[in-house]
């Protein structure tokens, strides 16, 4: 299963993927800024994106929305700082930022792409959770 990251800040993003990669069956891919995101997104297909909301170059509510234009079945999971947005909707899970989120995150994870995948190992639909 391959992960993509997108956090701007150096420290969140390294803590985010130590955490996910402790997952060996992971591949995990990151981006720092909105339009890399949306670069990676297209180039690497990954199957679930942890989505900062606030990066330097666009709103992460807008490279979501692009996303789910392009790709609906891919979950996405809201990683911020703040308790709860506005402009969130759209996003399969949601999850505060702290240090002790990583479990919490990898569980999100797990539950979103259990029994998501049909034959082709595309993900058949969207799971709320």
């Amino acid at each position: 299963m391959k992960i993509l990251i997108v956090e701007d800040d150096d420290g969140n993003r390294l803590l985010t993927y130590l955490e996910l990669s402790e997952e060996k069956s992971w591949d995990i891919i990151t981006a720092s800024s909105g339009q890399e995101a949306m670069t990676l997104f297209e180039k690497e297909h990954p199957d679930i994106v942890t989505l900062d909301i606030e990066l330097p170059d666009m709103n992460g509510s807008t490279v979501m929305r692009e996303m789910k234009k392009n790709r609906s079945e891919v979950p996405i999971i809201i990683l911020t700082g703040y308790d709860r947005h506005p402009d969130v909707s759209k996003a399969d899970a949601y999850i505060t930022k702290s240090l002790s989120c990583g479990e919490e995150l990898k569980k999100t994870i797990k539950k979103l792409t259990s029994g998501a995948r049909g034959r082709t190992g595309k993900f058949s639909g969207k799971r709320k959770i």
